[in-house]
């Protein structure tokens, strides 16, 4: 069997760390009495960033904007959306012309230089698409400019009326009732400004006026495109990762199983990392830096199967503590060189999407590196 990822455990006199008891501490498997419950946390041997898929398609939310962050670098976003009528038309609709036409787009999320307003754009997507599964790098086809539009930080709902050319060269299509196959939605982007906004999609609308009639087009289709370019600026001894940026972190451990081990019965059993706090609040001046407040610990079984094994937010001190029953049971099994996982990796949720980064203490950073916190007794 290869190296596994999170493979579990070295030899039991390398594992037995910080061991306590309820009898004393300083007890150990090895050494305990027959099911005797003991406590020890184990480091990985390593702890490292790696590729992840990072699906944005059919999130909550889309993104667009330019960042440059003196932490991660320059992270540019462009979002695309689509909207349908879940409605039938009505006769006067249909029968025109469409007079007024516009987009409203409830912003949720900003991140950034927020000392002044940022100029977006607004431009149709050419081609039809479909958001399952779209993952981050994802581009799609843009047609012609729409409009270009300001955003003040303070903004929270943004109504686009749309130009009247635009309104006269897409009459047709609008109040078609093949519209929502006939039109794609449109692109947000923001190439040169200074901070990225975050646009609900359940907030977000588009409203025609034809033939007297006004019908509001709800939300259908959502996704988001990240690019990250520039240098990221993060200790040695701690490790980034980026919602959007496809990187997240991936465990091992020595596979090596004592006979020990293998005849102990967990009953507990908790991932523990740490954040650093200090570093992701250090920012230049009306510089928003929000950061990721929830992670999804997963498993990946031998047929590529991801299953969450336990999502949590931050704690008051700065950790993330994954415990369940699920990742107990999964270190039984590899206790029993039968393990149910191939692969265990830490990731930013994917409905969530942000672009916002996170501070992690790697291994040797005394206090605060990652652990595996175990119960274990051993029986004969």
């Amino acid at each position: 069997m290869s190296t596994r990822l999170f493979t579990l455990f070295a030899v039991s006199s390398l594992l037995f760390i910080s061991c306590d008891s309820p009898t004393g501490a300083g007890l150990d498997l090895a050494g305990g009495r027959t099911g005797e419950p003991v406590s020890f946390s184990v480091p990985p041997t390593t702890f490292e960033a790696s590729p992840i898929d990072d699906v944005t398609g059919g999130a909550g939310r889309i993104l667009a904007g330019t960042v440059d962050d003196p932490l991660v670098g320059v992270t540019s976003a462009i979002g695309y959306i689509d909207f349908q009528l879940e409605t039938s038309l009505t006769t006067d609709f249909t029968a025109g012309p469409v007079t007024s036409v516009s987009v409203t787009l409830q912003k949720d999320y900003i991140y950034g230089d927020t000392s002044a307003a940022a100029q977006f754009v607004l431009t149709d997507i050419a081609d039809s698409w479909l958001d399952s599964g779209a993952q981050s790098d994802t581009l799609l086809t843009s047609g012609s400019e729409v409009m270009q539009f300001a955003v003040q930080p303070s903004d929270t709902t943004i109504t686009l009326e749309m130009p009247p050319a635009w309104v006269a060269a897409n009459d047709t299509t609008l109040r078609s009732v093949f519209f929502n196959t006939a039109f794609h939605g449109f692109q947000v982007s923001s190439p040169t400004g200074a901070f990225a906004a975050g646009f609900d999609i359940d907030g977000s609308s588009l409203q025609i006026v034809s033939g007297g009639d006004t019908l509001q087009f709800s939300a259908s289709e959502s996704l988001t495109n990240v690019a990250s370019t520039g240098t990221v600026a993060a200790p040695a001894d701690r490790i980034l990762i980026q919602d959007g940026s496809r990187i997240g972190i991936n465990l091992y451990i020595d596979e090596s199983l004592s006979d020990t081990l293998q005849r102990s019965v967990l009953s507990r059993a908790a991932l523990q990392i740490s954040v650093d706090t200090t570093g992701l609040a250090s920012t230049p001046p009306l510089f928003i830096r929000p950061t990721v407040t929830t992670l999804e610990f997963i498993g990946t079984t031998d047929n590529d199967i991801n299953i969450q094994i336990r999502s949590v937010e931050i704690n008051e001190e700065g950790k993330f503590i994954f415990e369940s029953d699920l990742f107990r049971e999964a270190l039984q099994t590899q206790f029993a060189n039968d393990p149910v996982f191939e692969s265990f990796a830490i990731r930013v949720p994917g409905a969530i999407n942000t672009i916002s980064p996170l501070l992690i203490f790697a291994p040797g950073v005394p206090g605060q590196q990652p652990s595996v916190d175990v119960t274990a007794s051993l029986f004969d």
